[in-house]
């Protein structure tokens, strides 16, 4: 096979990232990291590498910042649009075959053609028909639970892609780690899901209740999720036991630009993001006529001198661990895999042929690249200058506090977010499981600080009051 590096091209990548920053004014990281994330979650499944131990380019990531003023809600909206929109159409299109192939059994259509009976699908049908595929697309998302509730879940949906998802990742670490949550070995399945690796879950039978659990192999999972600055949620056990390192935790510590909330360009974004799934969907086309060639996975490869710049990375790093064993540094001895993941997303991205060699078996297959690898490396690097101390800051909290430091700032977030809608006491109550004493004492000590405003909503059959929160001032430039 050629050892030739392509020339830069359109990158899928790229162009995600220049289209939200088009419309919103979220950090160029955030932009970047649901780049990859796309790429990573939509054209990952299509590839693997032999020459790394669990080749998947698969990415999981998480957003981390100050509440309300990064958008990490909308970029996450723009990712799920996306990704909604590609796996329905394709479903769509199956499903629809599906019925026409099933209506073609029946005698009364025995005279009919498959595109006749395609072109006159009853009103009824259809709706029957997308509202099946959007519980199936709906499946392949996963937000929060126990293990055993997610295991159920994945071994009843027909499918080896799922994504981890959630606006509030950091809560769901804060029941991950929880001492006797009721989501403790979520961890741990989540770091077989990362490596495609199957496991057995073993739980009381008693009261006739289901006992093992088993999932299977070769699972294709990817996260992208949200939480606000990562030193409130994250233990030094997560950093310790392996999950957080296999996270690519993007933290931004402040906004960098301010955009005009209400703009007549913005009327395009949807239609915009629309245009970028139906190339995405082209290109699955394509790839999934690469792998009826190819009849497998198509192949991930590595120009020689990328490859030893990786190794070489990963080295520092560890020289880095054993000269100096820092929770930080310890974090840190994933980091060659977030990198060959990173780069390799953003080969697949490229808009060109999945070229094979002159032999006379045709191998599909993707070489990593020198622009590829600078474009991953730029990337990692902003994101561990931003984060730089961070880490260790986690090793000096109580374990036992980590996830319940100031409490104000957890309900602060879940309002700001909820953006101008607002939202009512009831759903505080609900969003976090704190009494209703409790919210109330927070809510107003938010409002005496300026931060939030209450407005009683009349137009309900009761009126309620709903909490917003008070922009911040617009940075100058």
């Amino acid at each position: 096979m050629s050892k030739q590096s392509p020339s830069p091209e359109e990158n899928l990548v790229d162009e995600f990232s220049n289209l939200i920053r088009k419309y919103i004014d979220t950090p160029k990281e955030f932009a970047d990291a649901v780049g990859f994330g796309l790429s990573s979650a939509l054209l990952g499944p299509f590839f693997k590498s032999l020459w790394v131990p669990h080749g998947t380019p698969n990415l999981f990531i998480i957003l981390s910042s100050l509440p309300g003023r990064t958008r990490r809600s909308t970029v996450q909206d723009a990712f799920e649009r996306v990704y909604t929109k590609v796996h329905k159409t394709e479903k769509m299109e199956k499903a629809i075959e599906d019925f026409v192939s099933e209506e073609l059994k029946k005698e009364e259509n025995k005279n009919r053609t498959a595109e006749q009976i395609r072109d006159n699908i009853s009103d009824e049908d259809c709706q029957k028909i997308e509202d099946k595929v959007d519980d199936e697309v709906q499946n392949l998302i996963i937000e929060e639970g126990s293990s055993e509730g997610v295991i159920d879940h994945i071994e009843g949906t027909n499918s080896n892609e799922f994504i981890i998802t959630s606006r509030e990742m950091g809560e769901v670490f804060r029941k991950i780690f929880k001492e006797d949550g009721y989501q403790s070995g979520v961890g741990l399945l989540w770091s077989r899901l990362y490596y495609g690796e199957g496991c057995t879950v073993y739980l009381s039978s008693r009261g006739g209740k289901k006992g093992g659990r088993k999932i299977r192999k070769n699972l294709y999972v990817t996260m992208l999720g949200g939480m606000q600055e990562f030193r409130l949620y994250i233990t030094e056990d997560a950093v310790r036991q392996g999950l957080a390192r296999r996270i690519i935790i993007v933290y931004v510590p402040k906004a960098k630009e301010w955009k005009p909330p209400i703009s007549e360009e913005r009327e395009n974004f949807h239609t915009e993001l629309d245009d970028f799934a139906d190339k995405i969907i082209e290109r699955r086309k394509y790839l999934c006529e690469a792998l009826e060639v190819n009849r497998g996975t198509l192949d991930i490869i590595v120009h020689p001198e990328v490859e030893r710049k990786i190794n070489e990375f990963d080295h520092e790093w560890a020289l880095k661990l054993d000269s100096s064993p820092t929770l930080e540094n310890i974090a840190k001895q994933s980091e060659w895999e977030h990198l060959f993941k990173l780069a390799a997303c953003y080969e697949i991205a490229k808009m060109k042929e999945v070229r094979g060699s002159e032999s006379e078996k045709i191998e599909y297959h993707v070489l990593i690249a020198h622009d590829s690898y600078d474009k991953a490396k730029a990337f990692l690097d902003l994101v561990n200058e931003n984060s730089k101390g961070e880490i260790d800051v986690i090793s000096d909290i109580p374990a036992k506090t980590v996830n319940v430091k100031i409490p104000e700032e957890r309900l602060y977030g879940i309002i700001a977010d909820s953006g101008k809608a607002g939202i009512s006491k009831t759903k505080l109550e609900q969003r976090t499981g704190w009494k209703s004493d409790e919210v109330g004492d927070l809510v107003i000590r938010l409002i005496r600080q300026g931060r939030i405003k209450c407005e009683v909503d009349k137009t309900a059959t009761k009126p309620k009051n709903i909490f917003t929160a008070i922009p911040c001032e617009p940075m100058e430039e």
